[in-house]
């Protein structure tokens, strides 16, 4: 892991300017970096200028000013305003126009507004967008429509082109457009929106009129698993443009291949897990500095993570950074990050802590990023912390000085066998990655094979020699899950050429006659049935195969397949894929779907058999949906659904309706989507998200995170070191034995610990906390409003942390704010935020038990 380091947290004058930041922008303007930041209503746009030592100074704000209303989170904007002048318009924020704020040559923000057009002729607030050569993208946050803009002969903005992009996804799921990116291939643009609910990702074609043509689209329906997209990064390497898609649902993050044609072919998705901090991510910024491409990428896991893209669109962890009392990197809303002068800036926002978290890391660390030749090959690192990548062949990988990272890859002997060796590991320092290996999580599937010179490690039909760096020999104690595979990465088993889709590819045939078979191609075809029992091969690619009515025999092949079996007792095989579909969705009624057991279904499903299915997609009505005791993906979409994941690590997904759910064992995730739903998270380390509803979450065993949604959540915790994360509503936080997190964020929350050291953190509102047994501590940021602490105890060695941006210098000078009144010791501040010990009088040992942070 490279050394990520925390330099400092940036509060503004007035505070407000840095509290609730919904967005940033780095711009190279003047031959330097400028950050720029924007809030929500009560604050407004500041502008920060990057020194090459390191340092950020403040260069000017723009207040939004009394009365200013924000329907959406504020989005910042670059725009050309012509004769070498840029833009920074504020999104978001000012009805249906596109209000902009002129920069200056050092890159301080103008006080001179620029509307490029007095009205836009919309009826919506534009809340995301972005130029793309001479035309502006522009759409609703959560809306429905995507406009494209060209100028006039003065100027100003005049639309071209409009598409409902919901209805154009062909599903009635609700949802809207979520994330807006964009990229040019050669001489052509193309647009890439996501979209929650559908979860999809569109590709647009961007002609040179401003006209939209949809080219592609991927998502949960093509067996590409990604849930309520947030963000979406573009760009090219080695002469290829990739798109990097982050989801909240599924905290994953995802690189699709773009082609000349617009079309998105997925390389590579990792899911956050114990070793990073990209839960339920909403940030998302890549960045091309000094030979590597950059990926930085925050949400609700309290810290950060930052990853490099290498050659073939493979993400690679770099070092991840977690939220401590002294750094605001609590439910990270905002990320940006630039390079200047040999050092990597890194910049968060919190939803809950006021400040920019400013993070730095010297380039000078890290080596080379190199991928070997077919064949018995050598590829040496240098003295940084090299990335080295085993081609088609045994491979022998040699990282010299640094903390090297070894990446080994199936390709290199498709039907099993050596995958290559490293010539010089050093436990401890050194890391191996064998997440591309198919199901492969951790060191715990692993032969390790003691060796005179080393270690074997075997995994199925692979293995890989690892020699150590002083030539003696390795244990298994010298390799740990982060040594190995500290990227949960989903096998997607593409082949990697470019697909060729049979539109209108249909089995021909009268209902009854039984057509016989019908075979794809080595792309991605749509195969339709009749209402006999037909049989349907799709070969290569991710293949959408329809039985129609009768027993049908739907057989994927390779590539990750949708399979919708229709009416009558059919046999549903997923093939080699790993992520193959059973699609009830056009089902007229509920279905009930058990994969470990078929013989109980019920609805369409009934007679139903599986081979090699891993998603189960249920109807519009109320479904019960179970796993096999694998890894299963469960989607209920609208109803009542029942979800239960058995063992393995399942994704279970409620969507509309007031689900019932449980994981079962294993590390599963869980998301209720838009009802009232109950959350189960057994055992594992679960993450389980209740989003909108008044939500129950329940989670017995493991170390996880729990994440209330929209509504008032009752939340409770096992044993184990667990995050429990509230949302806008008044939720009801409960922690159990271990060293829990647990956060209130808005509204007024209840929150409380179990055993161990819990970190409480309220939030905005009036909340009231308790420890419980253990040395808790409870810590406060400016802005939280009226705060009670039920059982604050100084004989267990509770702590108050106090952020110094209330103006505190040290213990003393919060001590001086003490009154002791009927219900205990109040502390109000100059802000308004107050913090009551409820029922302590007694202020001996007080001092010593606060912290001041920031």
């Amino acid at each position: 892991m490279v050394g990520i380091k925390y330099a400092a947290t940036i509060v503004a004058d007035p505070g407000v300017m840095s509290a609730g930041i919904t967005d940033f922008s780095i711009f190279d303007s003047g031959g330097g970096l400028t950050l720029y930041s924007a809030t929500g209503p009560d604050g407004g746009l500041a502008a920060y200028r990057i020194g090459t030592d390191g340092t950020v100074r403040a260069l000017n704000q723009l207040p939004f000013g009394a009365g200013s209303t924000l329907p959406t989170a504020t989005r910042l904007l670059h725009v050309d305003l012509g004769l070498g002048t840029d833009g920074l318009a504020a999104l978001g924020r000012q009805g249906p126009t596109l209000d902009t704020f002129r920069l200056g040559l050092d890159g301080a923000l103008g006080s001179v507004r620029v509307d490029l057009t007095p009205d836009l002729g919309l009826a919506e607030t534009p809340g995301l967008g972005l130029q793309l050569g001479a035309h502006v993208a522009l759409a609703q946050a959560d809306g429905a429509v995507l406009r494209s803009f060209g100028r006039d002969g003065t100027g100003l903005l005049v639309q071209r082109d409009a598409v409902d992009v919901m209805a154009q996804t062909g599903l009635n799921r609700g949802g809207g457009i979520t994330a807006v990116s964009g990229v040019s291939v050669g001489a052509d643009d193309y647009l890439l929106v996501g979209v929650a609910g559908a979860d999809v990702v569109m590709s647009y074609g961007l002609g040179a009129d401003g006209r939209l043509q949809l080219v592609d689209q991927i998502g949960l329906t093509s067996g590409l698993g990604i849930a309520d997209p947030t963000a979406i990064e573009t760009v090219a390497m080695d002469g290829i443009s990739y798109a990097v898609i982050a989801s909240a649902g599924s905290s994953s993050l995802t690189v699709a291949r773009i082609g000349a044609d617009g079309r998105l072919t997925p390389v590579d998705q990792v899911l956050d897990s114990l070793a990073t901090r990209f839960g339920s991510v909403t940030s998302l910024r890549v960045v091309q500095a000094d030979g590597h491409v950059y990926v930085l990428a925050g949400g609700a896991d309290d810290g950060l993570s930052l990853l490099t893209l290498t050659p073939g669109g493979r993400l690679a962890h770099l070092g991840s950074v977690e939220d401590t009392a002294s750094r605001a990197l609590a439910s990270v809303q905002a990320v940006d990050l630039g390079a200047l002068g040999g050092v990597l800036n890194l910049f968060a926002a919190s939803a809950t802590e006021q400040g920019i978290a400013h993070l730095t890391l010297s380039t000078a660390e890290l080596g080379t990023v190199t991928r070997g030749a077919p064949g018995a090959v050598t590829v040496s690192g240098g003295g940084g912390a090299d990335i080295l990548i085993s081609g088609d062949g045994a491979n022998s990988l040699r990282g010299n000085a640094g903390a090297d990272l070894f990446v080994f890859r199936p390709e290199a002997a498709p039907a099993g066998g050596k995958l290559g060796e490293v010539l010089d590991y050093q436990p401890g320092v050194d890391r191996l990655d064998l997440s591309a290996l198919p199901l492969f999580h951790g060191v715990s599937q692993l032969s390790v094979a003691q060796q005179s010179w080393g270690a074997r490690l075997s995994y199925g039909d692979w293995w890989v020699d690892v020699r150590s760096d002083g030539g003696g020999a390795l244990t298994a104690a010298d390799f740990t899950d982060r040594d190995v595979a500290d990227l949960d990465r989903v096998y997607l088993g593409n082949a990697g050429d470019e697909a060729v889709v049979l539109s209108d590819a249909t089995v021909s045939g009268q209902s009854g006659d039984g057509s016989g078979p019908a075979s794809g191609t080595a792309g991605s075809d749509v195969l339709v049935g009749t209402d006999g029992g037909d049989l349907i091969a799709g070969l290569e690619g991710a293949d959408m195969l329809r039985g129609g009515a009768g027993a049908d025999m739907l057989d994927g092949g390779s590539g990750n397949d949708t399979l919708e079996g229709g009416p009558g007792a059919d046999w549903l095989i997923g093939g080699e894929g790993l992520s193959d579909v059973a699609s009830y969705y056009g089902a007229a009624q509920g279905v009930g779907v058990n994969l470990k057991s078929p013989s109980a279904n019920t609805g369409d499903a009934m007679g139903d058999s599986y081979l090699g299915i891993e998603v189960v997609l249920g109807s519009v009505h109320a479904d019960d949906l179970r796993g096999d005791g694998y890894s299963n993906t469960l989607v209920g979409r609208e109803g009542d659904d029942l979800l239960l994941g058995r063992a393995g690590r399942d994704m279970l997904r409620g969507d509309a309706g007031n689900d019932t759910m449980d994981g079962g064992y294993g590390s599963d995730t869980l998301r209720g989507g838009d009802g009232n739903d109950v959350l189960y998270g057994s055992q594992g380390n679960d993450r389980i998200l209740g989003e909108a509803g008044n939500d129950r979450i329940v989670a017995m065993l493991g170390n996880n995170k729990l994440f209330a949604g929209a509504g008032a959540d009752t939340v409770m915790d096992g044993p184990g070191a667990s995050r429990l994360i509230g949302n806008a509503g008044s939720d009801f936080l409960v922690g159990g034995a271990g060293n829990d997190t647990i956060v209130g964020n808005s509204a007024h929350d209840r929150l409380a610990g179990g055993e161990g050291r819990d970190k409480i953190v309220g939030g905005t509102g009036n909340d009231y906390m308790v420890g419980n047994s253990g040395n808790d501590w409870f810590v406060f940021n400016p802005g939280y409003g009226r705060d009670t602490i039920g059982d604050f105890s100084v004989a267990e060695g509770d702590q108050l942390y106090i952020n110094s941006g209330f103006g505190a210098a040290d213990a003393r000078a919060v001590m001086m704010l003490a009154r002791d009144t009927a219900k205990g010791l109040d502390f109000t501040f100059a802000d308004g935020t107050e913090v009551l010990l409820a029922g302590l009088h007694d202020t001996a040992g007080l001092e010593a038990q606060i912290v001041i942070f920031g």
